[in-house]
């Protein structure tokens, strides 16, 4: 089986350019054609350790959100909110359903809220959905008032 070698520079910054060997499942040196043991790993009772990478490396960014409140970007982590768990069980013409899930979408758009998922159904030109939704804790019988309001 031929597999394409694709040389990198070692993580380790030694200075030997190397690639990954799939029939030995180890790194390679490019030139040598040898296994890759770095000098740059220090060995003490036979346990390697480590030498960690420069700083200036990218972090991954699923560690750290950066959010701009002003001119200057933040770290800061998100917390998400407590959230009450709903659902609207709409029926009606195709139309009917149509503006009573967007004006629901709307309602929740503007109190961040959320739709998890629907599901409908037709039969004789009318149409059942269901809608389940979560809103910030706390909202949920304000929401469905407006919901109900608009519905009736």
């Amino acid at each position: 089986m031929f597999s394409e070698i694709r040389p990198k520079s070692c993580s380790y910054d030694c200075g030997l350019e190397i690639y990954w060997n799939t029939e030995e499942n180890t790194y390679y040196e490019l030139n040598s054609r040898k296994k890759h043991i770095c000098p740059n790993l220090l060995t003490s009772n036979k346990e390697p350790t480590i030498i960690p990478p420069n700083n200036t490396a990218a972090k991954p960014s699923y560690y750290n959100k950066e959010f701009s409140n002003t001119n200057e970007a933040k770290t800061k982590t998100r917390i998400k909110s407590k959230m009450d768990n709903s659902f609207e069980f709409l029926e009606g013409s195709p139309d009917a359903i149509k503006k009573h899930y967007e004006f629901i979408s709307d309602i929740l758009r503007d109190c961040n809220g959320k739709v998890h998922g629907s599901q409908s159904h037709l039969s004789n030109n009318s149409m059942y959905l269901i809608v389940y939704y979560e809103v910030p804790e706390g909202q949920r019988d304000e929401i469905k008032k407006k919901i109900d309001n608009f519905i009736q």
